[in-house]
């Protein structure tokens, strides 16, 4: 009785740890916004671009009457400029060039438009040299205070990590079958939480410390085009994640509809399936996303390779450097490609396994950064060989 009341006890803290997870603040677009979104009850102008960084994160003066200490500040610069050039294929080398040279990488490549994420210490620095390529005539600057989401997001991980070692404590003291299962569930629950709240505090830091700007290209002369815009927005959507860092906002267990099965790498949490979409991530932080689209007639399995590899090449700046053909369980043939995406400070690894039948196509794509994902490899490949895939 006492041990039940206890695993009672601990489910409610677990349950509550849980249930305060919350999507993180998605940058949705640029927005012509110079002010910083405070917490309730708080009010503050976006601290100036050229002030120096510390560990990555941009620091806003918060000095009161009483003289004290600076207030660290997480802030999150995204940018968006609009210019006439002459060339606009040269005007988007030149971006990339600049973004590199200031230890940035390219995120994407889309017509006129390139996106580049860059050091926040580099941030004002990387935009005046952009806005030397030509006429200004649109410039956008967003400043988002995510301290306290990234403080609650601490506080949350650190509950449940108690919560963790309060319900392995109790597992190995239980001595009734009935209590050592439920007490594991629960802990497998809370397990899944750390997962994911890691994961989030990951990429909120990721995005404090590298700055985004969009660079919008106008010219009046003719122009030769720079990247094909196809007509398959899910091609285009190819290598979101490597490049951005994108996951599902938060876990769906609300709707578990097992549209497509595959036998999960061991260490791996399927947090999320929900329309044909599918997530899951291991304690490294190394992601799979498998996606279900909708194919066409004569959409073979190399026809989507060419594409999806033309997009992952010119528009993500991937390094593809593996390729090889691979059989799923059921016999049908598919294709696997490997490749490393150069973030600056950093290098991700990424994999995009494609198979199609005469009605689906579906993706396969795993990322993570590059040591870590290099040792899931080899079992995020054959988990991709199990998927059970619908020919009619």
């Amino acid at each position: 009785m006492r041990l039940g009341w206890i695993l009672v006890l601990v489910m409610t803290v677990g349950a509550c740890a849980v249930s305060r997870v919350a999507p993180t603040r998605e940058m949705s677009g640029i927005l012509n916004v110079e002010s910083v979104s405070l917490a309730a009850g708080e009010t503050a102008s976006a601290p100036p671009m050229g002030e120096t960084p510390r560990d990555g994160v941009i620091l806003a003066s918060a000095v009161t009457s009483q003289d004290k200490p600076v207030e660290k500040r997480a802030i999150i610069y995204q940018a968006g400029l609009s210019i006439v050039a002459p060339d606009i294929l040269a005007a988007q080398r030149a971006v990339q060039t600049r973004a590199e040279q200031a230890g940035g990488y390219l995120q994407e490549l889309k017509g006129t438009a390139i996106i580049v994420r860059v050091p926040a210490a580099k941030f004002e620095e990387v935009m005046s040299a952009i806005e030397q390529l030509g006429e200004v005539t649109g410039r956008h600057v967003q400043a988002n205070d995510v301290t306290e989401e990234m403080r609650d997001l601490a506080i949350r991980l650190e509950n449940a990590q108690n919560v963790r070692k309060r319900l392995e404590a109790l597992v190995e003291r239980s001595e009734k079958m009935e209590d050592t299962i439920k007490l594991e569930q629960e802990l497998e629950r809370v397990t899944q939480t750390i997962e994911l709240l890691k994961g989030k505090i990951q990429y909120m830091q990721s995005q404090v410390a590298m700055s985004t700007i969009r660079a919008e290209f106008n010219s009046p002369l003719a122009q030769k085009q720079a990247v094909m815009n196809l007509p398959f927005a899910w091609v285009r959507d190819l290598g979101d994640g490597v490049t951005a860092g994108m996951t599902a906002a938060s876990p769906d267990t609300s709707r578990w509809k097992r549209n497509e099965r595959f036998a999960l790498p061991a260490g791996f949490v399927r947090y999320f399936e929900r329309d044909y979409v599918t997530e899951a991530m291991n304690g490294e932080e190394v992601v799979i996303k498998l996606k279900r689209q909708t194919n066409y007639d004569g959409g073979e399995v190399g026809f989507w390779r060419d594409l999806s590899r033309k997009i992952l090449v010119e528009n993500r700046a991937i390094a593809i450097s593996q390729e090889r053909e691979v059989k799923l369980k059921d016999g049908t043939v598919a294709r696997v490609l490997i490749g490393v995406k150069d973030r600056g400070a950093s290098k991700q690894g990424y994999l995009l396994g494609i198979a199609a039948t005469p009605r689906y196509v579906y993706t396969f794509e795993a990322w993570g950064e590059k040591e870590k994902f290099e040792k899931a490899a080899s079992a995020v490949e054959e988990a991709f060989k199990t998927l059970d895939v619908k020919k009619f």
